[in-house]
This record gives C-alpha cells, structure tokens and sequence, in this order.
C-alpha cells in the first residue's frame, strides 16, 4: 500500500494537550504554527525543523501562504475565569484572533478536515448554549466561525471536540 503522510498545522503546540499530540504522532507531517517567544524556543529546542514561527500577527498570512496542509488541529486556548479587561484580551487573542487569522491565510482548497478543540463549559445546566463564563463564549464564538468556514469549502469537514476538564 502506497500512503502518504499529510500535512497536518497544529495551533496551540506549546499548551499540554498540543505538545503531548506533537511529541506522540509519528506518523503525519506536523507543522506548529508558534508565536516567537523566549518561552516558546526553549520549548521547541529538538523539534524546530518543522516549526513555523512569527513574532507579529501580520507575518501569519505571509508564512502560510504558499504550505499546503490537508488538516487544521485547533488546540490554541487561553483559559481564564476573570473577567478583566487583560484577561479578557488574551481570551480574545487566543480563542478567537489567532485561529481566524490562521483559517484566512491558508488555501482551503487542500483542507479536508479541521479539528477544534472546544470546552464543555459552553453548556451550563445542560442547555444548548449557556456558557459558565467569558472563556466558554469564546469558544463558542469560533465554532460559529468555523461554520462560516464550511461555506468557503463544501469539502471542509469540521470536528469541534468537547474536553470535559480544563487543562492547566
């Protein structure tokens, strides 16, 4: 059997789920969109062949541009329960800017499949939406984007995973 290895972006690479995903898959090309940062490097030290990195949001488009993936692993998130307007900045940046940003720079001709990450916290008592706070309507806010998605690309199917615990 002839099998080929796809190209798989992963967003959230640094977090504990997407460094567990990275450091375990062997058998795909995976390639880590990351923001350049003292942290970041370090975490990336023995993987950097197939690391995309930008300082600057702008620079996002430009680096994805002319790669082809066939699958898009959401796992970017930041987790918070206050409400402050920092807080709430980076709950926006990273549930919501940056995986927009990456969705408008890559050729969804290729995509075939995007996986998001979600959190069970957008369904309060049970309901369809009611989310526990700020973080969970952001969540909730990309799956919407995602549907959007699904107009650019009848071919794009688009899987929102659930976690049931937060992760630190």
């Amino acid at each position: 059997n002839y099998i080929t290895m796809k190209n798989i972006l992963v967003l959230g690479g640094t977090g504990a789920i997407g460094s567990h995903f990275l450091n375990k898959n062997k058998k795909h090309n995976l390639f880590c969109l990351v923001r350049k940062s003292k942290k970041n490097l370090l975490h990336f030290k023995k993987k950097n062949e197939k690391i995309i990195f930008f300082k600057k949001n702008s620079e996002i488009q430009k680096l994805l541009h002319k790669k082809e993936f066939e699958i898009i692993i959401n796992f970017a998130t930041h987790y918070s329960t206050k409400d402050n307007p920092e807080e709430v900045s980076r709950i926006v940046r990273a549930n919501i800017l940056f995986p927009s940003l990456v969705l408008a720079s890559v050729n969804f001709k290729k995509i075939k499949k995007i996986i998001n990450f979600s959190s069970i916290m957008e369904n309060k008592k049970n309901k369809k939406f009611y989310p526990k706070n700020f973080y969970a309507s952001t969540k909730y806010a990309f799956k919407n984007i995602l549907k959007f998605c699904e107009t650019k690309s009848k071919k794009v199917k688009i899987y929102s995973l659930k976690l049931h615990d937060t992760y630190h």
